[in-house]
C-alpha cells in the first residue's frame, strides 16, 4: 500500500486489492481505472475504512465512524450501512 502526501490517493497492490470486501470492489473510479489508485477526494475513504486498523494512524483526527458517514454520503450504493 502506498499513501501519497499530495494530491493522488492510495495505491493498492493486487494482493491488497483482493483483500477488499465485495461491496468495495464494485465501486467505480471517477479518475482512474482500477485496480490501481483510489482517488484521495472520494474512493480513498473506502480503503481507509477497510484497512483502518493498519493505516488510520496517518490521519489522527479520523475515526471509522467519520469514514462510514462520509462513504455513506458519497452514495456508494453497496456500502453496508450497518458496517
Amino acid at each position: 500500500m502506498i499513501i501519497t502526501a499530495g494530491h493522488a490517493g492510495i495505491w493498492l497492490s493486487p494482493e491488497r486489492q483482493a483483500q477488499l470486501p465485495a461491496w468495495a470492489l464494485e465501486i467505480g473510479s471517477q479518475y482512474c481505472e482500477k485496480p490501481t489508485w483510489w482517488e484521495e477526494d472520494c474512493e480513498a475513504a473506502v480503503v481507509m475504512y477497510v484497512f483502518f486498523e493498519e493505516i488510520g494512524h496517518y490521519w489522527p483526527s479520523m475515526t471509522k465512524e467519520k469514514l462510514e458517514k462520509f462513504i455513506g454520503q458519497f452514495g456508494y450504493l453497496n456500502f453496508p450501512q450497518a458496517a
